[in-house]
C-alpha cells in the first residue's frame, strides 16, 4: 500500500485525504474547487471541519463490496461478514467447480494481491 501511495500520489504531490468527505464542490462549466469535512464515526460530515480546497481534478475513492451477481444466480453461498464467496481452504465455493478469488471474493487494497491470490486459485482449480 505504501508502495503505491508514493508512486500514484507523493511522486506527483497530491494530496490524500482520509475520513473526509466531499461535501460542496465548485465551478459551474470546469471544477474549480471542492469543499471538505471530516466525518463522525457514522460517516456524516462534521461541522466546523470544513476546508476549502481550490482543484480542477478530484479523485473519489469509496467504500466498495464484491460484485456476485453470477455467484448468486450459479447458487454460491455468500458471506454476510464480506459479501463475497464463502469458499475453502481451495477457494473453491459450495457449487463444485466454482472458485473465488480478487474482488468477488473480497475486496483488495492492492491489485498485485488479487493477482497473486488469482495466480494460486488458478493452480488449485486446475488440480
Amino acid at each position: 500500500m505504501t508502495r503505491n501511495k508514493v508512486q500514484c500520489l507523493d511522486d506527483y504531490n497530491i494530496p490524500l485525504y482520509l475520513s473526509t468527505t466531499v461535501t460542496d464542490i465548485k465551478g459551474k462549466y470546469r471544477l474549480e474547487g471542492v469543499t471538505i469535512s471530516k466525518v463522525d464515526e457514522n460517516l456524516k460530515p462534521t461541522k466546523g471541519t470544513e476546508q476549502d480546497i481550490a482543484c480542477d481534478t478530484l479523485f473519489l475513492s469509496v467504500g466498495l463490496i464484491p460484485e456476485n451477481e453470477l455467484s448468486k444466480k450459479a447458487g454460491v453461498i455468500l458471506s454476510r461478514g464480506t459479501e463475497g464467496a464463502e469458499v475453502d481452504n481451495n477457494y473453491e465455493t459450495n457449487v463444485c467447480g466454482i472458485f473465488s478469488t480478487g474482488n468477488v471474493l473480497h475486496i483488495h487494497d492492492v491489485a498485485d494481491y488479487a493477482s497473486f491470490e488469482g495466480y494460486y486459485v488458478g493452480e488449485k482449480a486446475a488440480e
